[in-house]
């Protein structure tokens, strides 16, 4: 996330072999994902979890975990 502030969006998208479009939403959404994990119980869930969307009803949420 640091790489974000320091450097360019289409410099990233080559570093990293992904498309400019795809850094530069990271960037835009650097806060929603940064608080997403930290929310998180564990790092290993998180790293498991393939969207960052929660279920509606919080107790099914945390049942999965």
């Amino acid at each position: 996330m640091d790489k974000l502030k320091k450097n360019s969006c289409s410099s990233l998208a080559k570093e990293y072999g992904i498309g400019i479009s795809t850094v530069c939403e990271l960037k835009k959404n650097k806060e929603k994902i940064r608080s997403f994990f930290v929310s998180m119980d564990s790092q290993t869930v998180a790293k498991k979890r393939k969207s960052m969307k929660f279920a509606n009803d919080v107790q099914l949420d945390k049942a999965g975990k």
